[in-house]
């Protein structure tokens, strides 16, 4: 379920907003991950509200708020014009980026906007925190420039903090967001670069068939996975999961039969990897736990292993019916629509195993100031 934050206030948590004040503010901010896309997003797009990091919700366009008896409607006060909220929505009706339960969006005065959802959002507020509900902003205009760069699987992101990445432009890296513990250990021994610890992010899940008992790991057997697979900083992913209350995640995809013998993940994720992994030795061992759904246990015949795919062609291949099961990160926090979630086969279920937080690397010296928000993206504080 979607936390609920604290009551608004002007201003977040200390902790949420990072600044290196070793050097003068910077001009142009270089960002490095192995994928920038969803940071980009959400720096390219100022929202109503935002949540930051630990979890207090916080004005941004939107300066109050109220709802009608059924939270069904809200009404903004903004500090920005009413007219370019409605327009915006306007302009995504009917395409891939719609505003997920949106109804209608109003400017009642110029600077008041009505927003009515199609279901009750008790959490109105919060929901409209997220990047799809925002408003483009012209990020050329806005200072520092913010620069986002995709390191190649390849690339070893220990030489990225030592020569960057010369071949996309990029003498030095201001800002590494990396999970890698080894990566980590060589910053902290190198001393250029400060570590932030972000928010839990991520929920990896076995997706495969529920069975009989549609019985899940145990807290004890969670730890385990955490400590033991998963060779990055990690814990036992615990309830409540909002998949579990959002009856919009009841949807489901037709699935090829099949006796696929693969378990499944994106590539380049190496927390799925690992599980995947381990997930295979405990569907192959003497005693397999009962939360090993039975299609999965071992036939000497075929054998069962782990598989990467790329990340974009993970759920065909679960349609296809050429896995018999993925190991796969959802968002920690719940995001605006389910849709954003991958739709499983009917009859198969979601098996929470544990949860990843990422850390941002900041460059001493680099000027850089951000703010982290409670999904666990940073963005770059930035003037008009």
């Amino acid at each position: 379920m979607r936390p609920s934050p604290a009551p608004s206030s002007r201003s977040g948590s200390a902790a949420c907003s990072i600044a290196d004040t070793s050097a003068s503010p910077a001009d142009t901010v270089h960002i490095v991950a192995r994928d920038t896309r969803p940071l980009a997003a959400r720096q390219r797009v100022r929202t109503l509200t935002r949540v930051d990091c630990e979890g207090i919700l916080l004005p941004e366009l939107a300066t109050s708020w109220r709802k009608n008896d059924s939270a069904t409607v809200w009404t903004f006060e903004l500090s920005t014009n009413a007219a370019s909220i409605a327009a915006a929505w306007q302009r995504t009706r009917g395409t891939p980026r719609a505003w997920p339960h949106v109804i209608d969006v109003q400017a009642m005065t110029p600077a008041t906007a009505r927003i009515e959802f199609d279901r009750p959002e008790p959490d109105g507020p919060a929901v409209m925190s997220d990047p799809r509900y925002g408003l483009a902003i012209d990020s050329n205009r806005a200072h520092p420039a913010v620069v986002f760069v995709d390191a190649p699987a390849n690339t070893d992101l220990r030489d990225v903090l030592d020569r960057g990445l010369p071949n996309a432009g990029v003498r030095r890296a201001d800002v590494l967001i990396t999970r890698n513990p080894e990566v980590l250990a060589y910053a902290a021994r190198g001393g250029a670069y400060r570590s932030v610890t972000l928010p839990w992010d991520r929920t990896y899940v076995l997706v495969a068939p529920g069975g009989d008992s549609m019985a899940v790991p145990t807290p004890v057997e969670r730890d385990a996975l955490a400590r033991d697979a998963v060779q990055s900083e990690a814990r036992s992913a615990d309830p409540p999961f909002w998949w579990q209350h959002d009856s919009t995640c009841a949807d489901t995809v037709d699935r090829a039969a099949s006796v696929a013998t693969v378990v499944g993940y994106a590539a380049g994720d190496s927390i799925a990897r690992q599980l995947a992994e381990r997930i295979v030795a405990l569907a192959t061992s003497p005693n397999v736990p009962p939360w090993i759904p039975q299609g999965m246990t071992t036939d000497p015949a075929a054998p069962l292993r782990a598989v990467s795919f790329p990340a974009d062609s993970l759920d065909a291949a679960i349609a296809s019916g050429r896995i018999v099961a993925a190991v796969t990160a959802y968002p920690r926090v719940q995001p605006a629509a389910c849709g954003a979630t991958a739709r499983i086969p009917a009859g198969w279920m979601r098996i929470p195993l544990v949860e990843s937080r990422a850390h941002a690397l900041v460059r001493h010296e680099s000027g850089v100031r951000f703010e982290v928000d409670g999904d666990g993206t940073i963005r770059v504080v930035q003037g008009g």
